[in-house]
């Protein structure tokens, strides 16, 4: 499948507190959860989640929950081709309601079989303070050729 166009999803798994993240056979799910602050009081995303193929550096599919101009709760789908909405709701689904919709989708539009997906480098990852991660293994510097 296609990367997402949309390249916002770097600033939202940079930015956005990771809630969780689900491995399934042939896609992972990277999910986040907007806060409700005064600095985000106009954010029209609560909930977003980016899908990774196996071994991807880039999702190819974002499905959030966000509100419209109006204050009405939409579930929309992104890929390449663009954006569609899924669903509409009276009142805000809670976070679980939102994540099984999620996986549902994900399962449905994801190809079957494979390993589970884990996103390479990027902002598939996070790095914490204290350097590097120990997976991280450095080689020797090579012999000069020269001489």
């Amino acid at each position: 499948m296609e990367p997402l166009r949309d390249l916002t999803w770097m600033r939202y798994l940079l930015t956005g507190p990771p809630a969780e993240r689900v491995e399934r056979p042939g896609y992972a799910a990277v999910f986040v959860a907007i806060p409700r602050t005064k600095e985000r009081h106009l954010e029209r995303y609560r909930f977003r989640a980016f899908v990774f193929e196996p071994s991807a550096r880039s999702p190819v599919l974002a499905v959030n929950l966000e509100s419209d101009i109006l204050g009405e709760y939409i579930l929309t789908l992104e890929d390449a081709r663009g954006r569609s909405v899924l669903d509409r709701f009276d009142r805000e689904p809670s976070y679980e309601e939102y994540r099984n919709r999620v996986l549902e989708e994900a399962g449905r539009r994801m190809p079957p079989g494979g390993p589970a997906a884990r996103p390479r480098g990027g902002a598939g990852t996070r790095r914490t303070r204290g350097g590097p991660s120990p997976e991280i293994k450095t080689k020797p510097p090579r012999e000069s050729h020269e001489k």
